[in-house]
């Protein structure tokens, strides 16, 4: 449902990048009902059929004449976001700004200036489901780019395409469990370690991808069979409010096990010697992505288009150079390869997301211990 007041003053961050100037209103005046064709769904049926090499070609020549500011509306990190705005200002020289708050604020922000007739947004980039809610509230164009062809299955959809995704992973401390002692399956997880688990506060949507598409699906579990192991699991681990909280828990030695870490932080406190591993990995691995789409009313549509297909093909290095996880199947420092991948079915997510949220809220909830935060 559409949020029907504008609130005032939203004290979200607004970064320039590129040298440029804070988000503004494109008008004074609401803009009307947005158009059925708008400029960006036109744009892309001129350019249906080019290669990925044609259409940057042509959009490069369109942008020239737009002289605009694209305006990115995103989750990502302040010091992330900047580092793409700004690497594609060097390439192409033109201005991005950006519009920088956590996922649920910027969702708000969008569905509040939809319902006003508002529109500030280019380019949009959030979690997989904040994207599904823009897309059933008709915010997102449709996209189309050849860029698509490289991004891993699961993470392509209508009107949004993958950027980076959440890979989730157990993790161990391999001064508390020994090579005999780590887990082999999920069911192991959630059943042999009754005084070292810990799991995460909100991985609403890791539990039910395990729930629905490996522990029913592949093992022939019933659903209510599988949400009893995280039930069970649940009662006397220790429930974390953060991954990052939790795997630097981890790495002190505070757990003998977490169930879902994200694989890139467990991979990184790896490497800098604390004693965490992930491999052998439990499969299947249960990957999220974080997309990114265009607003139906962009109005600097060729800038906006070759902003997305920046990130989908040359940004998706720097997104690993900033320690993400790349959607792309291209590069080395995407999913890890030779494992058994599981997507989190985002769309059918969105559509049950109050069960599964209410699922998994009461689960954590019947924990004997307290919540650890910072």
């Amino acid at each position: 449902m559409r949020h029907r007041a504008i609130a005032a003053g939203l004290a979200l961050l607004v970064v320039g990048a590129g040298c440029a100037e804070a988000p503004t209103a494109r008008s004074t005046q609401p803009s009307g009902p947005v158009p059925d064709a708008t400029l960006v769904v036109a744009l892309q049926d001129e350019l249906a059929g080019l290669d990925i090499s044609a259409r940057r070609a042509r959009l490069v020549e369109l942008a020239r004449d737009e002289e605009g500011v694209t305006t990115f509306y995103t989750s990502m990190t302040v010091d992330d976001s900047s580092a793409l705005a700004d690497a594609f200002f060097d390439a192409y020289g033109i201005r991005v700004e950006i519009f920088r708050a956590n996922s649920g604020r910027v969702l708000q922000r969008l569905l509040q200036e939809f319902d006003a007739d508002f529109a500030a947004a280019d380019v949009v980039a959030l979690g997989g489901l904040e994207m599904e809610v823009l897309h059933d509230e008709g915010i997102l164009a449709p996209l189309t780019t050849p860029a698509a062809a490289d991004i891993i299955e699961g993470a392509v959809f209508p009107s949004w395409i993958g950027v980076y995704v959440q890979t989730f992973v157990a993790a161990w401390n391999t001064d508390r469990l020994d090579g005999g002692a780590v887990p082999e399956t999920w069911e192991e997880v959630l059943t042999n370690y009754p005084t070292g688990l810990a799991m995460e506060l909100e991985d609403f949507d890791w539990f039910a991808a395990l729930v629905q598409d490996y522990f029913v699906a592949e093992l022939g579990y019933t659903e209510e069979e599988a949400i009893d192991l995280f039930r069970q699991a649940a009662a006397t681990a220790t429930i974390v409010d953060g991954h990052t909280l939790m795997s630097e828990l981890l790495a002190a030695g505070e757990f003998d096990l977490v169930a879902s870490a994200y694989q890139y932080r467990v991979a990184r406190i790896d490497e800098s010697g604390a004693p965490v591993d992930w491999e052998p990995a439990i499969e299947p691995l249960v990957f999220r992505p974080n997309g990114v789409g265009v607003h139906v009313d962009a109005d600097t549509p060729a800038s906006t288009l070759l902003f997305v297909d920046f990130l989908l093909t040359e940004g998706q290095s720097i997104i690993a150079d900033l320690g993400r996880t790349p959607a792309s199947t291209r590069l080395p420092d995407g999913l890890p390869e030779g494992y058994d991948l599981l997507p989190v079915d985002v769309p059918a997510l969105h559509a049950d997301r109050a069960k599964w949220e209410a699922l998994y809220a009461s689960i954590v909830e019947s924990s004997s211990g307290t919540v650890v935060s910072d």
